[in-house]
C-alpha cells in the first residue's frame, strides 16, 4: 500500500512539474528572472502596446542596462515576451495590438492613443513626438528688421530729408526766381528743423567810424558746405556775426530765404 502511495506521489510530482513548465515555456525575461503576472485576465491599459495578447501580461525584472536607462528618463525595450510596452514617442496606439507612426502635421507623445494636431505656428514631420515651433524665429526676424529700420533712419534719415528739402527749395527758387519772394521759414515736418538760405547784397558794417565790412555780396545755400576764406583780420568772423544776428549791419541788404529779414526772427 505504501509503495502504491509513493508511486502516485512521484507521478503527481512529475505531472505538477510538467504542467508548470507548460505555463512558462513561452514566457521569458531578458534578465533571466521569472515573470510576475500583472493580471488574471488578458488585458492591456490604454496607451500601452501589447502584441502578445491573448496571453496574460507579466512584469519582468529589468536588466542592469535597462535600469540605468530608465534612471536617465529614457524608455528601454520590453524586458519580456509578455511585458506591456508603453507606446513609444512618435507613434500612437489606438488599441493594444496596433502601433502606428504619427502622420505628417501631427505629433504623438509617449503613451498616445491618437495623434494630436500640430498647432500654429509650428511644424510636425512624420514621427514627431513634439511640435517644432518657429514662431520665435519669425519674432526674431521681425525684431531684426525693426532694429535695422531704426538704425538706417537714425544714420541716413536726416541727410536724405535735407537733400529732399534742398531739391524742393531749388525747384521753387527756379520757378519763382523772377517775381516771387518765397518764404521758407516753416520748419520741416519730419525733422522739426528750419533750413535757411542767406543772400548778401553789398553788406556793410561800420563801428566807431571804422569800416569793418565793405560791400560783401554772395549766397550761402542750405544743405551745402560753404567755406569763407581770407587772411586774418579780413572780416570773416565779423561777417558771420552779421549773419547770426549778433551784429546789425549798417549798410547793404541781408536776405534769408529770399526775404529781407534778420536771424533773430527765427529765435
Amino acid at each position: 500500500m505504501s509503495s502504491v502511495k509513493l508511486i502516485l506521489f512521484v507521478l503527481s510530482g512529475v505531472f505538477f512539474v510538467h504542467g508548470q513548465s507548460n505555463t512558462t515555456e513561452n514566457i521569458t525575461c531578458l534578465s533571466g528572472a521569472p515573470p510576475i503576472p500583472l493580471s488574471s485576465e488578458p488585458s492591456c491599459p490604454p496607451g500601452f502596446y501589447c502584441p502578445f495578447l491573448p496571453l496574460l501580461p507579466t512584469y519582468c525584472t529589468p536588466t542592469p542596462e535597462c535600469t540605468v536607462t530608465r534612471l536617465s528618463s529614457v524608455q528601454c525595450d520590453s524586458q519580456g515576451t509578455t511585458e506591456p510596452l508603453i507606446c513609444p514617442k512618435g507613434n500612437y496606439c489606438p488599441n493594444a495590438t496596433t502601433m502606428i507612426q504619427c502622420p505628417v502635421g501631427h505629433y504623438c507623445h509617449t503613451g498616445s492613443t491618437k495623434p494630436h494636431e500640430c498647432p500654429i505656428p509650428s511644424s510636425c514631420p512624420a514621427g514627431s513626438a513634439v511640435p517644432r515651433y518657429y514662431g520665435g524665429l519669425i519674432a526674431c526676424l521681425i525684431l531684426d528688421a525693426l532694429l535695422l529700420t531704426i538704425w538706417l533712419t537714425l544714420r541716413y534719415g536726416d541727410g536724405w530729408k535735407a537733400s529732399r528739402v534742398g531739391s524742393i527749395m531749388t525747384s521753387w527758387f527756379s520757378a519763382n526766381q523772377e517775381n516771387t519772394e518765397i518764404e521758407m521759414s516753416a520748419p520741416d515736418p519730419y525733422t522739426n528743423k528750419t533750413y535757411l538760405r542767406f543772400d548778401l547784397d553789398g553788406l556793410q558794417l561800420t563801428i566807431n567810424n571804422k569800416l569793418l565790412l565793405a560791400g560783401v555780396s554772395g549766397s550761402i545755400h542750405s544743405g551745402r558746405v560753404t567755406a569763407i576764406m581770407g587772411p586774418s583780420g579780413a572780416g570773416k568772423t565779423t561777417m558771420m556775426n552779421c549773419l547770426m544776428g549778433k551784429v546789425t549791419p549798417t549798410g547793404g541788404k541781408l536776405y534769408i530765404n529770399r526775404a529781407e529779414m534778420r536771424v533773430r526772427t527765427f529765435r
